[in-house]
């Protein structure tokens, strides 16, 4: 192993310092700060402190930073997130996707903190027009920090439901060290079964429906949709009218809150509409039409 060791093994990056970096460094340099940083605004999201012999782990999603740093700020070691060669499967199939069809117009429904996702860096290279759709007023506030200055984003604050009113709302407690919140559903047992030791809470909102959205912001103009809202990602494709459904060229869903019998009346109806290809990256389903 090397004196500093960077390892990304699945969904955990893992930082570990040799005992012999003790030989190298004076004891006014010591302890070592590990830092992850996102890789849009360089805000730092998660820092500890690292001893010789010592480790830290932070999970390993793409959008991110990592740094070493001596107690008197200088850089030993750092890997740079590089979107064009670093992104995973699903990230690099979107920004081809993307690509290939230029000037595109989008829905992201369940936008988070919109500094991860497969969708953030055809936005950010301003190679489509997307809105983006964010209940929880933690991740709202990150969301508008980084992306409310871009000319081909609009943001929406707002909770999506199968219809329009007042819903409850879970929301995941804050967690050291976490910029955001990961997790927020309309269904509380969502949010506890990713965080079964930490107690829940909700909060009463205003709600709108996906159809409510679509005319909103887009006429027949609509091309894609992604869709990651905890849970709900069914119900909320089964109620999106037929007509927008028939213009759509590309939907992405995450399936792992889904039932198999749902995820597979979700592609029969995608299938009465013209799609054809159904691939799984993961949790998440693309569905495009032929």
């Amino acid at each position: 192993m090397s004196l500093i060791n960077f390892q990304k093994n699945g969904i955990e990056f893992r930082v570990e310092i040799s005992g012999r970096i003790n030989d190298i460094l004076n004891q006014q340099e010591l302890p070592l700060t590990f830092v992850v940083q996102d890789w849009l605004s360089g805000d730092t999201i998660y820092k500890a402190e690292l001893v010789s012999g010592w480790w830290a782990t932070f999970e390993n999603s793409s959008f991110k930073n990592f740094s070493i740093f001596t107690k008197s700020g200088i850089l030993l070691k750092e890997l740079i997130f590089d979107p064009n060669k670093d992104a995973g499967d699903i990230e690099e199939f979107f920004n081809l996707w993307i690509k290939t069809r230029p000037r595109t117009k989008g829905l992201v429904l369940g936008a988070g903190s919109g500094r991860w996702g497969e969708w953030v860096l055809p936005v950010v290279q301003n190679n489509c027009f997307a809105v983006l759709v964010e209940g929880d007023p933690h991740n709202q506030e990150i969301l508008k920090k980084t992306h409310k200055n871009r000319k081909n984003v609009k943001i929406e604050n707002s909770v999506v439901s199968t219809s329009d009113g007042k819903v409850d709302f879970w929301i995941a407690p804050d967690i050291e060290g976490a910029e955001s919140h990961m997790v927020s559903s309309l269904n509380k047992s969502i949010v506890e079964k990713f965080l079964p030791d930490k107690k829940i809470e909700s909060i009463t909102v205003e709600s709108l429906s996906i159809n409510s959205i679509i005319d909103k912001y887009f006429n027949d103009d609509l091309d894609w949709i992604r869709i990651d809202v905890e849970g709900s990602d069914y119900d909320v494709i089964m109620a999106i009218r037929p007509e927008v459904l028939s213009r759509l060229k590309m939907l992405v869903y995450e399936n792992m809150n889904i039932s198999t019998d749902h995820v597979s009346e979700i592609n029969n109806k995608l299938r009465d509409h013209g799609f054809g290809k159904f691939l799984d990256f993961g949790i998440d389903t693309v569905c495009i039409r032929e």
